[in-house]
């Protein structure tokens, strides 16, 4: 009994300690992104697409729910492999950059990049479960490129005991991040997100009875200034970077958006600095050569739709825009040179 004892935990103690250097994988592998890894490895694409929510989103409203990847024409689209989260962030686009470029073999020409400038609402920006760490794990370790030292911080976070106080701590800190009309505080995310909540809209809604609480939300997410040195635009540029590369050539455009309503509801303060924010970017853009295609002035607030969002979610003639301005970018398109 003794010896049958000891024998049971000398496998435990051998199975514990294979199993602490091994987590980050087996945590990694739980990635709902797994199934984008399998497929991209089995179809070889010729183009990816790092897509958000506007590249897919339709209502029961429309008649035409095609994404902007069925849009394209068919010699793109079949081509064409849209790798889609829960949303589009430059952060999570870092690591999968890092694993098409390194696993793409030569055979992924261009990858198509959108800006929603709604991420830099700290809504969003500073939102620790839109990181997508995990997901970010899964890339960079298919990537077959993680350092030594980067994987000795997976081990280190996903074992620490403080973990769970790290993210009660970014919460609180996103929390007491501030609201901005341009220059105006209105007050932090934690005492203006609640009076910004707005029910799911019908087909035909009057916009005017949800006045307020659509000028907050629009507040939240284009209401405050970014800086050059803002965290998601240096994931934008190592995502651009790590493309390139690896010969692969990115086809960069700011998504449409709603200046309509912005206008009507945020008021001149926020147009003034969503439009601000707009010139930087596009001035980044062209000193570091991203080659941006600006589409943001180029629909009407018709063409929304989840407007309850106050997002940039277009129609089927929105999505057919950003199809044309794609196809537009991607043909004849010549590769990188590494």
């Amino acid at each position: 009994m003794a010896r049958a004892s000891t024998l049971y935990l000398m496998i435990l103690g051998v199975a514990v300690a294979a199993w602490i250097p091994l987590y980050p994988i087996l945590f990694a592998l739980t990635s709902t992104q797994r199934p984008l890894v399998v497929r991209f490895l089995h179809d070889k694409p010729r183009y990816v697409y790092f897509a958000d929510s506007v590249i897919t989103t339709s209502t029961p409203c429309e008649s035409d729910h095609r994404t902007v990847i069925e849009m394209l024409p068919a010699r793109l689209g079949a081509k064409t492999m849209l790798f889609a989260g829960v949303g589009g962030n430059a952060h999570l686009w870092r690591d999968a950059a890092l694993f098409v470029a390194a696993r793409g073999h030569c055979e992924v020409a261009s990858a198509v990049i959108p800006i929603n400038m709604g991420v830099f609402s700290p809504r969003w920006e500073h939102d620790p479960d839109y990181a997508f760490e995990q997901d970010g794990m899964l890339y960079n370790l298919a990537s077959g490129r993680t350092s030594a030292s980067q994987y000795l911080s997976y081990l280190a976070e996903l074992h620490s005991l403080a973990k769970g106080r790290r993210r009660e701590q970014a919460v609180a800190a996103q929390g007491r991040l501030l609201v901005m009309a341009g220059g105006t505080r209105l007050g932090t995310i934690e005492q203006i997100g609640a009076k910004a909540a707005l029910p799911e809209f019908p087909c035909q809604v009057d916009l005017n009875r949800y006045a307020a609480p659509l000028r907050l939300a629009f507040d939240i997410n284009y209401g405050a200034p970014i800086r050059a040195d803002d965290p998601y635009i240096g994931d934008l540029d190592e995502t651009i970077t790590r493309l390139r590369r690896g010969g692969i050539r990115p086809v960069v455009y700011i998504t449409p958006l709603n200046f309509d309503d912005i206008a009507r509801f945020a008021g001149p303060e926020v147009v003034a600095q969503l439009k601000a924010n707009l010139a930087l970017v596009r001035r980044i853009g062209t000193e570091r050569g991203w080659g941006i295609v600006d589409l943001s002035q180029t629909l009407s607030s018709a063409h929304f739709i989840t407007r309850d969002c106050a997002c940039e979610h277009v129609d089927s003639l929105g999505r057919a825009l950003i199809a044309r301005a794609v196809a537009a970018a991607l043909v004849g398109a010549p590769r990188t040179q590494k």
